[in-house]
């Protein structure tokens, strides 16, 4: 039996051990299976096998993929929020260009232009679920604005939108304003929330909190003349009217709406005049602004002096420094805004007073002198008019150059002037030169030329001057000005004057009047009649009419011929002495008027007579046919009283 174990052992021993078969350890099928499965095998020389490299490669993928989603996990639950808000704190805000319009007591509209950059590579948009608190200087609550959405993409993105500012500190608003005129930069704090939305998560409740530095207007400095216009016309009489186009720099982004902005100008303490200018946006950069003033006359002789001054250098090319004060502003044209009015009101402008083309000093002087003459206004004093003759007459005239504004200068007519009446030429009159001084200049002329062009339209025209109250002369002419050292040449004078005619007389007063002669013998003269009358002339116009003749009649009946000798017409009151004969001659009715009108005036009843004009002769002799329409359009009428006196 021992033995028998013993030879097993020994074959066992001598038999090959059989390797395991793993899954890529491929051996013939056709193997002897019977000896495969029944063969013994020794256990203890069994070896583990190592594991292959694609075994090793997905677990290494499978492990990369838990991990990424654990991340993705940790990221989009944990750190999405703190990741956002770290990029908004992290973020820089600048403004390229705020422009605020429509500007009133507690709101204004705004523009907006910037860029956030420095935001995060994640793609993101943020929303603003409420208003935004703007404050100066990081504590001053200023008020609140309302900003639309922002899209962040590879870390920044732009702004460029529309909002809405409330204003909700007056009081404060009102400095920041000054302060924004003035300062060269300043600080706003802007505080909110946010909400984010990115990779399809939502992060809310996120603080914005910055602090940005903007560049404030800096009292915009060193204003300068482009280019100057000189109007001809002068609405407002008061002096010479220029237009500067002034270029006003704004180093802050933000552009403000003014309006209807009005200034005072002042050189060296005088007030010069008022400037203004209407429909101004002052924007950021570069702006040309078109700033109208008048040049007013100055009060004593110190300011005239410093204003002859001023438009000495002006047209010489010499700078001057003129300071410009703000007034007031009207953003709307109309309506001032409160938090804007004071800030306006500091507003200094140091503005170089000077010819921007040295080359056009003299056109420049000529255009400041032409628009002084078409500012002017003139005021005929009294006209006197003597010597006439057929198709002429002298003129006596007194008369004021008003409203020429602050240039003391000599003002010339080297060629008669044109009087206009109703579009046509009545004729030409010689002018002498007139000093101007302060704003006027009065001239005496004691002869100076008429001479007529159209002797029927002057007869017309002498018709309208006894018979209207009101009438138009239109004078045209050349005008030459010496004025600061230069004679301009070429000017031209272009007024309407509106004169007062003589009304017709129209309350003629007979103070005195006297019958005499005998009405029956009609033969030896007839009844003389002597009337003193006092006649008004409220026109301007003086006439030398010389031999005036009348007609006297009463209940339409004519009872004969007056006249007066030697009678001027002056303005104002004249006193007339007329007489003549009451002849009737075979005339029974005339002579039964003339009896009717002896007894009832005698028992010093009131009657009325009417005394209408004949002819004129200003000589004494010859009658002047351009003077006859107007004596020919007088009818007087005249009460006899019971004081006068009958022989």
């Amino acid at each position: 039996m021992a033995d028998n174990m013993h030879t097993l052992k020994e074959e066992d021993e001598k038999r090959p051990t059989r390797k395991l078969k793993d899954e890529y350890d491929y051996e013939d099928e056709d193997e002897d299976e019977d000896a495969s499965v029944h063969a013994p095998v020794d256990v203890e020389d069994v070896k583990p096998r190592p594991l292959s490299t694609g075994f090793w490669a997905r677990c290494w993928i499978i492990t990369v993929i838990f991990a990424a989603v654990l991340v993705a996990v940790i990221f989009l639950i944990i750190l999405f929020p703190k990741i956002a808000q770290s990029s908004i704190n992290g973020s820089t805000l600048t403004f390229q260009t705020i422009n605020i319009t429509n500007p009133k007591n507690t709101t204004f509209a705004m523009h907006i232009v910037g860029r956030i950059s420095n935001a995060g590579s994640i793609g993101a948009t943020i929303h603003f679920p409420d208003d935004i608190s703007v404050y100066w200087n990081s504590t001053t609550l200023l008020g609140n604005i309302t900003l639309a959405d922002l899209n962040i993409h590879g870390g920044w993105g732009v702004i460029d939108s529309d909002v809405s500012f409330t204003v909700l500190n007056t009081t404060a608003f009102t400095e920041f304003s000054g302060l924004l005129l003035s300062t060269k930069n300043f600080t706003w704090r802007l505080l909110g929330s946010a909400t984010v939305y990115a990779l399809g998560r939502t992060a809310s409740k996120l603080t914005i909190d910055k602090t940005i530095t903007i560049n404030g207007m800096n009292g915009f400095p060193n204003p300068k003349i482009l280019d100057l216009v000189l109007p001809v016309t002068n609405s407002s009489n008061d002096g010479a009217e220029l237009e500067f186009i002034v270029q006003v720099t704004n180093p802050s982004p933000i552009g403000l709406q003014l309006g209807a902005l009005n200034l005072d100008l002042t050189y060296q303490g005088i007030d010069i005049g008022p400037a203004s200018t209407s429909n101004l946006f002052l924007g950021s950069g570069v702006n040309n602004v078109a700033l109208k003033t008048t040049l007013v006359a100055q009060p004593t002789s110190n300011g005239t002096a410093l204003m002859n001054e001023l438009l000495s250098n002006f047209v010489q090319g010499i700078p001057s420094i003129t300071l410009a004060h703000g007034v007031s502003a009207f953003p709307n044209g109309k309506d001032s805004v409160s938090w804007l009015s004071p800030a306006i009101k500091d507003i200094v402008l140091n503005i170089t007073m000077t010819v921007p083309d040295p080359n056009s000093l003299n056109e420049t002087a000529r255009s400041f002198a032409q628009s002084s003459i078409y500012g002017s206004s003139l005021v005929l004093n009294t006209i006197n008019i003597t010597n006439e003759t057929s198709n002429s007459f002298t003129s006596s005239l007194d008369f004021l150059l008003n409203n020429t504004g602050p240039l003391p200068a000599t003002v010339q007519f080297p060629d008669p002037v044109k009087i206009y009446y109703n579009g046509s030429i009545l004729g030409t009159v010689g002018m002498p030169s007139v000093n101007v001084s302060a704003g006027q200049g009065h001239l005496l002329a004691s002869a100076s030329p008429f001479q007529i062009m159209d002797l029927t339209q002057f007869g017309q025209f002498t018709k309208t001057l006894l018979q209207t109250k009101t009438f138009e002369w239109t004078v045209v002419g050349n005008v030459t000005v010496l004025a600061l050292n230069r004679t301009l040449t070429g000017l031209s004078l272009n007024k309407t004057v509106t004169l007062n005619g003589m009304n017709g007389f129209y309350n003629v007063q007979i103070q005195a009047f006297s019958l005499s002669g005998d009405l029956t013998a009609p033969a030896e003269g007839g009844t003389t009649i002597q009337i003193t009358a006092l006649m008004q002339n409220p026109s301007p116009l003086g006439v030398q009419l010389g031999t005036v003749n009348f007609q006297i009649a009463y209940q339409n009946v004519v009872l004969g011929p007056i006249s007066t000798t030697d009678f001027f017409l002056v303005p104002g009151n004249n006193l007339v002495q007329m007489s003549g004969k009451m002849s009737p001659q075979s005339d029974q009715n005339a002579i039964n008027v003339i009896s009717q009108l002896f007894t009832q005036y005698s028992s010093g009843q009131t009657i009325n007579a009417t005394i209408t004009g004949v002819s004129a002769a200003p000589d004494g002799n010859d009658q002047i046919s351009w003077l006859q329409p107007g004596i020919q359009s007088l009818v007087l009428t005249g009460s006899f009283g019971s004081t006068a006196s009958t022989t």
